[in-house]
This record gives structure tokens, C-alpha cells and sequence, in this order.
């Protein structure tokens, strides 16, 4: 059975940092950050509403992308991203 969070936490504060380091243009910091919560997002959100693994795996893709886009509008919060990764997701969804 799929959880909607990861099995090993980042601390807030590396996320945080990682979301800071996207937004000043550096990119590559968002990989940790997508590589630990893209399982979630597709076990939890994503396959659930589509139950197709193609379009699942297509609209991740998307969600990815997506977030990676829009890292700028983000805007911490105090805890972890993946409340806002999971909204994209819905929408892309």
C-alpha cells in the first residue's frame, strides 16, 4: 500500500534550503527533493484518480515539470513541499 508521504523524512530545514537554492536559479537542487516525493505523488495522488499506469506515469512526468516551472511562486511555509507538489499533481490529474 502506497503512503502519501516518503518513508525517510527530509528535515524541514534542507527542504527548505533546497527550495531556496531552485529559487535563486539553481536548479539542480530541486532533483532531491523531486526524486523523493515522486513515488508518493504517483502511489498516493496520481494513479488513484487515473488507475492507468500510462497516463499516471505521463501526468507525473508533467508534475514534475511543472513544479519544476513554477519553483519562483512557491512560498515556504515551515514544512514540507509536498502539500504543494500533491496540488499540481490534482491539477495535472
Amino acid at each position: 500500500m502506497a503512503s502519501s508521504e516518503p518513508a525517510t523524512e527530509l528535515a524541514p530545514e534542507d527542504e527548505q534550503q533546497l527550495v531556496e537554492e531552485a529559487q535563486r536559479g539553481n536548479l539542480d537542487a530541486m532533483r532531491p527533493l523531486l526524486e523523493r516525493y515522486a513515488q508518493p505523488l504517483y502511489g498516493a495522488v496520481i494513479l488513484p484518480r487515473l488507475g492507468d499506469t500510462a497516463s499516471a506515469e505521463e501526468v507525473l512526468r508533467d508534475t514534475l515539470a511543472t513544479a519544476v516551472e513554477k519553483i519562483g511562486r512557491f512560498t515556504w511555509q515551515g514544512k514540507s513541499i509536498f502539500p504543494w507538489l500533491r496540488q499540481i499533481a490534482v491539477n495535472e490529474a
